[in-house]
């Protein structure tokens, strides 16, 4: 087979390019082939192959040296440094928000787009992102992302970010609330149901008691 012809798995690219699943999707869109070959990486068989001289096209494009700019800056690691989380609710929680809300600020900071970390994130050394040799992470240093939100909300003349933020932490208060509220009536019926099978226990004994000494006693006759 031509070097023009030879075709390559998803596993070749990423092994030889880096590229994940979504960089492949996204600068090679559609497989030239669907049908099944070996893959020259695993030794196993493959559907879904591409032309590599379109593979080596598209890592030569300006979209294929960007994503080949983000996979070196990418890490390489089982799990985030210390002081880095993939939890946004690590950072709701500092800021007494959802996670939800917390991703929705990083995207009005922007340094979150798509449900990922963007360079702009990277640049400011908010964010990162992780590879572990299955699936690319987006770690979050804690400490920085929560000042950012903090500082973004204090700049004047530029509400937006402090009234996201007042309205997310007023809508998290209201949340706690009702849960506090439905708490102390859990606890509320399990004391009430407490002292109804204390009561019902103490009955049966002194019903046992009773029919000890008369053995036609029963509990209606009791209460008379």
């Amino acid at each position: 087979m031509s070097t023009a012809t030879m075709m390559m798995t998803r596993e070749d690219i990423r092994t030889e390019l880096g590229w994940t699943d979504s960089m492949i999707h996204s600068l090679l869109q559609i497989p030239d082939s669907t049908k099944v070959r070996r893959c020259k990486s695993t030794g196993g068989y493959a559907s879904g192959h591409y032309y590599r001289d379109r593979v080596l096209a598209a890592a030569q494009s300006t979209e294929g040296q960007a994503a080949k700019r983000q996979w070196d800056e990418t890490l390489r690691g089982d799990t985030p440094n210390p002081g880095w989380t993939t939890r946004l609710g690590d950072i709701g929680r500092a800021l007494g928000i959802t996670a939800v809300a917390a991703g929705k600020m990083l995207e009005r900071l922007g340094y979150r787009s798509d449900k990922r970390v963007t360079d702009s994130a990277v640049a400011a050394g908010c964010g990162v992102r992780r590879w572990d040799g299955y699936v690319i992470y987006d770690d979050w240093h804690l400490d920085r992302v929560v000042s950012a939100i903090r500082s973004a909300a204090q700049v004047p003349g530029k509400p937006e970010v402090a009234d996201a933020l007042a309205a997310a932490i007023a809508k998290q208060e209201g949340r706690e609330r009702v849960a506090a509220r439905k708490r102390k009536q859990e606890e509320t019926e399990a004391a009430r149901r407490q002292e109804e099978e204390a009561l019902i226990s103490a009955l049966g004994v002194e019903l046992r008691a009773l029919r000890a000494t008369d053995p036609g006693m029963t509990l209606l006759t009791a209460v008379e």
